[in-house]
């Protein structure tokens, strides 16, 4: 089931780890959409219509194919600082360098012979 709801940074970034977020009648129609399970979708209308607030949190599965279906539960995610971390960047050019040098000892024993 797809459903909208106006949430936080914070918020978004609690349902992508799996934690419980709070959800208010307020926060209902407009903002973020993703798919829930039809169980919790069910359980959430019921205590919206009622006026009251509910706790909700996303398994792993629903995580899963909202990830899938690119819904707006991920977007905005991943680094803001807009710094680059040099621990990574070094790992991914690691074996590259190495399969870099080994063909330039190749070519100059080539060369020599």
């Amino acid at each position: 089931m797809n459903i909208t709801l106006n949430l936080s940074a914070s918020q978004l970034r609690n349902l992508r780890s799996g934690k419980g977020i709070r959800i208010n009648p307020t926060m209902f129609g407009s903002g973020v959409q993703m798919i829930i399970d039809p169980m919790n979708y069910n359980n959430l209308l019921k205590k919206l219509e009622r006026g009251k607030g509910a706790v909700m949190s996303i398994g792993n599965d629903e995580l899963d194919e909202n990830e899938i279906q690119g819904t707006g539960l991920f977007a905005g995610a991943g680094n803001k600082s807009g710094k680059i971390s040099r621990r990574k960047k070094a790992g991914k050019w690691k074996d590259f360098a190495v399969e870099t040098a080994r063909d330039g000892i190749d070519l100059g024993r080539y060369g020599y012979e």
